[in-house]
C-alpha cells in the first residue's frame, strides 16, 4: 500500500496489467477498479475530459539540457550548495531528479538532476500533461506516488514519481517537492 492509492502492486507483471488497464481506459472500456486506484482513475478521467493527449506533450512545456542549468541556479537561497551537491550525487547514481514546483504546478527549481534525464517538463498541470504525482499532491494535499503506467501520458510511463506538498506557516500549500526516477 502506498500514499495516494489503495492498490497493492507487485512489480513487472502488475505494471503490464496496469498498462492493459490504461489502454482499456483510453478505448472507453471498463477498467478493473481492483487494479487501478480511485485516485489514479479519477485523474485519468479528468485528464481525458480536459482533452490531454495521452501520447505527446506540447514542446513549449519542455526544458532541454541548455535550459535545465538556468533552473538549477535559480533560487539558490532555497537550498545550500553542500546539500545540492549531495542531492546531485544521489541523482547521478540512481537516475533521479529532485524538483520544486509552485502551487500551480509550474517548475521553480531543479535541485539536482541525472545527466541521463535530457528533458524536464516545466508545467505539470493535470490539464497539460495528465496524471502525475505533482498535480495530485497539490489537488489532494498529501504525498502521492505515481508509478510508470499510472501516468496518463505515455511519455511518462518510464518514470516513477513521488511528490509531497509544502506548506507555509499558515498551512497554505505553497508548492510541491518532487523526486522522479527513470524506471530501469
Amino acid at each position: 500500500i502506498r500514499m495516494g492509492g489503495a492498490v497493492n502492486m507487485s512489480k513487472e507483471t502488475d505494471m503490464e496489467t496496469l498498462g492493459l488497464q490504461w489502454k482499456k481506459f483510453l478505448n472507453n472500456q471498463v477498467v478493473d477498479k481492483n487494479l487501478v486506484s480511485p485516485l489514479i482513475l479519477g485523474s485519468w478521467k479528468r485528464s481525458m475530459s480536459a482533452g490531454v493527449n495521452p501520447y505527446t506533450i506540447d514542446k513549449k512545456y519542455y526544458l532541454y539540457e541548455d535550459e535545465i542549468q538556468s533552473y538549477t541556479n535559480s533560487y539558490d537561497e532555497v537550498i545550500d550548495e553542500e546539500f545540492r551537491s549531495i542531492l546531485q550525487k544521489i541523482a547521478a547514481e540512481f537516475d533521479l531528479q529532485f524538483l520544486l514546483f509552485d502551487n500551480e504546478c509550474k517548475l521553480v527549481n531543479i535541485f539536482a538532476c541525472s545527466d541521463n534525464i535530457k528533458t524536464i517538463v516545466s508545467n505539470s498541470s493535470e490539464s497539460i500533461i495528465g496524471t502525475n504525482s505533482i498535480c495530485l499532491a497539490l489537488k489532494h494535499n498529501m504525498p502521492v506516488q505515481v508509478f510508470g503506467m499510472e501516468h496518463y501520458n505515455k511519455l511518462l510511463h518510464n518514470y516513477n514519481c513521488s511528490a509531497a506538498p509544502i506548506h507555509d506557516e499558515n498551512k497554505n500549500i505553497i508548492g510541491v517537492i518532487n523526486i522522479s526516477g527513470i524506471i530501469s
